[in-house]
């Protein structure tokens, strides 16, 4: 392929590939590909920080230097494993039949899109609600944002039990994976108030069972993990809806926008497929978490979150444009989205969740981010958007509206570039 010139088969790949994920979504979430970027990258994580520390045990004075140098070699390693196989992979296929190499374009652009699938889950959340079932919307929400964070929803880190709430793209309004305590205002967990860290995952929000306004609170057994270690829990639904709208934000970038960003970058350059990898493999490399590391390796994970930063620069921006554009076709706050982009842009901590939370939070005109606890500690984020009225459960279908929109708005996009350069 010519550089500047992409194929229209490539072209029509791309089309089949977005309309699948749009109509079928994924049959098994994650795809293969992801699955395997997954493995590579849990494997490059163990010997990276084997590695790590065996140097850092023989020179304890310069273990901050290897801690962030091995960090870098994780990441060189893994997206070197991911853009060689795959380039690998599809000149084989070429090599074959050209058929099979449209096929698994085809199906490797369709693998890095993930519209209907967290569209789905989030309509979940939303029926469940309606029905009162708190604790199943909880436990869905938990899922769905682990998705969203991990591949599989289990991180290479073992930190796949819960995810915390926050502007660097956690799950705001408080999906946490502490051992099913609560953390909201005056919230009690276990013994004495907070959260008790463990295995389980409990719903944090803005509102206590104490305020009332909507804050429909169960407490019971909607702790998942050890049964041994489960105080009572504080469900509101408030807190779910947030940390649905929250996900469904940071999904609009991380599985809509910046896939189909590099999908285009990639046919002009002629090697889509190792493109979109790659940046797959970036998102894997550093979900949100590892901006609020607590324990070991904070700056070996912290290295991974600052290539993210990079390579979601322009989407980031794209985001600031495409969203509040779909809010307005859905009839939302066009406005108040510009407005809250340019206010709380500012508190993004590096994995650029935070603008699409302030472009939905805008939209919407309810509040995100805060305060939370995650893995037994407390994390201070700040709130995005103002607190102009209680989230509802239709703000958790208006937020799906806006992230399909926003898909064939860029989608769009992608085409119309691509077919000038065809």
């Amino acid at each position: 392929m010519n550089l500047f010139f992409v194929d229209t088969n490539i072209i029509f790949c791309a089309i089949v590939a977005w309309i699948t994920d749009l109509v079928l979504g994924d049959w098994r979430y994650p795809p293969l590909p992801i699955k395997l970027i997954g493995a590579v990258a849990k494997a490059s994580e163990k010997w990276t920080l084997a590695f790590f520390d065996r140097l850092s045990r023989k020179r304890p004075e310069k273990s901050t230097f290897y801690e962030s140098a091995t960090g870098f070699i994780h990441i060189l390693y893994s997206h070197m494993v991911v853009f060689v196989s795959s380039a690998v992979l599809m000149d084989l296929a070429l090599r074959l039949h050209v058929v099979f190499y449209y096929i698994l374009t085809a199906y490797f652009i369709y693998s890095a899109l993930s519209v209907r699938h967290f569209a789905g889950n989030a309509t979940s959340v939303a029926n469940l609600l309606r029905k009162g079932k708190i604790n199943e919307a909880r436990n869905k929400a938990m899922v769905m944002s682990g998705e969203a964070e991990f591949y599989g929803g289990g991180s290479a880190s073992g930190a796949g039990s819960g995810v915390n709430s926050g502007a660097s793209g956690g799950v705001s309004g408080g999906v946490t994976g502490g051992a099913g305590g609560g953390a909201g205002r005056g919230v009690p967990g276990s013994a004495g108030g907070g959260v008790t860290g463990g295995a389980g995952g409990g719903v944090t929000g803005g509102v206590n069972s104490g305020e009332g306004r909507n804050a429909r609170s169960v407490r019971g057994s909607a702790c998942d993990g050890d049964d041994s270690a489960s105080p009572a829990t504080v469900i509101s639904e408030e807190a779910v809806i947030k940390a649905t709208i929250s996900t469904i934000a940071r999904c609009s970038i991380e599985k809509v926008i910046s896939p189909m960003l590099f999908i285009l970058i990639g046919a002009l350059l002629g090697i889509p497929i190792p493109l979109v990898l790659v940046a797959r493999t970036s998102l894997i490399l550093s979900p949100a978490h590892h901006f609020f590391y607590i324990g070991k390796y904070n700056d070996f994970y912290k290295i991974c979150g600052r290539l993210n930063s990079i390579l979601s620069f322009i989407p980031k921006r794209l985001s600031c444009l495409i969203i509040p554009f779909s809010a307005l076709i859905c009839g939302k706050g066009f406005i108040d989205s510009i407005r809250i982009i340019r206010r709380d842009y500012q508190n993004d901590l590096g994995v650029g969740g935070v603008w699409g939370e302030a472009a939905f939070a805008g939209a919407l005109r309810i509040q995100l981010g805060g305060d939370s606890i995650y893995r037994g500690g407390e994390i201070k984020t700040p709130a995005i958007g103002d607190n102009l009225k209680i989230p509802e459960i239709s703000d958790v279908t208006a937020a799906v509206k806006i992230m399909t929109t926003a898909s064939i708005i860029m989608f769009a996009i992608v085409l119309v570039i691509l077919f000038l350069f065809s």
